[in-house]
């Protein structure tokens, strides 16, 4: 049997075992091994435009970003919280996330809100 799960987590899927009752798996859905040529290249990408994390995106900047990092298979999410100035759950205000990564942006922001992680 196979099941796919989107997002990154920890998963106990119970088994019936023949004579034992029920065995639990974990499964772990994380992204393993390097990254591509591509991959690497948005990373320094990311770092040089946002000062490594320390400067915020304009809104095309990000949404140029966040469309490269849905081609080379990184996951992205922009939710309305995380673009709100105030309130959401990283200190340093409106954000996106690329592959885990939080990565300011500059307000107002006109940024569409994306939720694939």
């Amino acid at each position: 049997m196979f099941v796919r799960f989107k997002d990154n987590h920890n998963y106990f899927i119970l088994a019936k075992d023949f004579e034992y009752g029920q065995t639990c798996v974990l499964v772990h859905n994380a992204r393993y091994g390097p990254d591509t040529a591509d991959q690497r290249a948005l990373r320094e990408l990311i770092d040089e435009t946002s000062n490594k994390g320390h400067k915020p995106l304009s809104t095309d900047n990000a949404n140029t970003l966040m469309d490269m990092a849905e081609e080379v298979g990184f996951r992205v999410r922009a939710s309305a919280n995380d673009l709100k100035p105030i309130n959401n759950h990283w200190k340093r205000g409106p954000h996106i996330h690329i592959d885990e990564k939080h990565i300011p942006v500059a307000t107002p922001t006109t940024i569409k809100p994306r939720t694939d992680i």
